[in-house]
């Protein structure tokens, strides 16, 4: 992939994502740094992938059950805060992009 100055951002988060193969919380948390757009989702084709590629890419982890159960009066107001309550594509806090990636 040849470097594009107009586009730093993709063309430097899609090689650290590449050197990241096999270490998925690292390259998901390259993709959410870089704002990636469009980069990582398969082909929209007629087999295994066409799932993954009509998804959208998670945002956060959601709450373990632990935290449900020991400290739910907290986790539920935490969960109350979050855009779509505690789900996988609620935003958080800090991700004011508004053109990152969620279909």
């Amino acid at each position: 992939m040849q470097y594009n100055a107009a586009e730093w951002k993709q063309s430097i988060g899609v090689q650290k994502w590449l050197a990241l193969y096999m270490q998925g919380q690292e390259g998901w948390s390259c993709y959410r740094q870089f704002d990636f757009a469009d980069v990582l989702y398969a082909p929209a084709e007629k087999n295994a992938f066409e799932k993954l590629a009509n998804s959208a890419v998670p945002t956060r982890w959601t709450y373990p059950a632990d935290e449900g159960n020991l400290n739910a009066a907290n986790m539920n107001e935490g969960a109350a805060m979050l855009d779509n309550g505690d789900v996988l594509y609620s935003k958080m806090w800090w991700d004011v992009n508004p053109a990152a990636p969620l279909k």
